[in-house]
């Protein structure tokens, strides 16, 4: 599960900042879409969640 606030790992290696939701299920455990600010370009868009690769620990970003 992602929460506002974390860092996921979209495509093959941009990270982003999760900033906000919209949930369109019934279950709100499903996001649809959310915003997102690229880390190295500070660009702001719309990321759909299927785009996740994964959230990495803090510990990743550490060692980058």
């Amino acid at each position: 599960m992602v929460n506002a606030g974390d860092k996921v790992l979209i495509g093959k290696d941009e990270i982003a900042k999760v900033l906000s939701f919209i949930a369109v299920s019934g279950d709100p455990g499903i996001i649809i879409l959310f915003q997102g600010a690229t880390l190295l370009k500070g660009e702001l868009h719309w990321i759909h969640g299927e785009e996740v690769n994964g959230v990495p620990s803090s510990y990743q970003f550490q060692q980058q």
